[in-house]
């Protein structure tokens, strides 16, 4: 698997800081383009890259729901389900025994359709 480290630079492909990048080959493409999901030289899965990653405290306050990580995304507006506000946990244990100096995990079952309802 190709090292993606984001000291590696940001390539020419990028577009405003935001490019794609194939997680077995590491060649890059251009975001917005064309919606491509897999790498055209080896077909391998491509993941979003960022020149600047935002923290925790970039989302503070900044909506509801997924829309509070907007600044992350590479679009203003999306299609919206009533998806969202599964809360961030913070996990000292695993932080202390992986080395990860800032760890969350999110509860996805508690999303759409993970979550039950009851019919009314």
């Amino acid at each position: 698997m190709a090292d993606l480290q984001l000291t590696d630079g940001v390539p020419p492909e990028a577009d405003d800081g935001v490019w794609l990048a194939c997680i077995e080959c590491g060649e890059s493409f251009a975001p917005f383009d064309d919606v491509i999901y897999t790498c055209e030289s080896c077909d391998g899965l491509l993941e979003a890259r960022y020149a600047d990653l935002p923290t925790f405290e970039d989302f503070e306050g900044e909506g509801d729901g997924v829309w509070r990580y907007r600044a992350a995304l590479p679009f203003d507006e999306g299609v919206s389900l009533p998806e969202g506000n599964t809360p961030l946990h913070r996990v000292p244990r695993l932080e202390e025994e992986t080395g990860v100096r800032s760890l969350r995990v999110k509860h996805e079952g508690m999303n759409p359709p993970g979550r039950s309802r009851t019919a009314g």
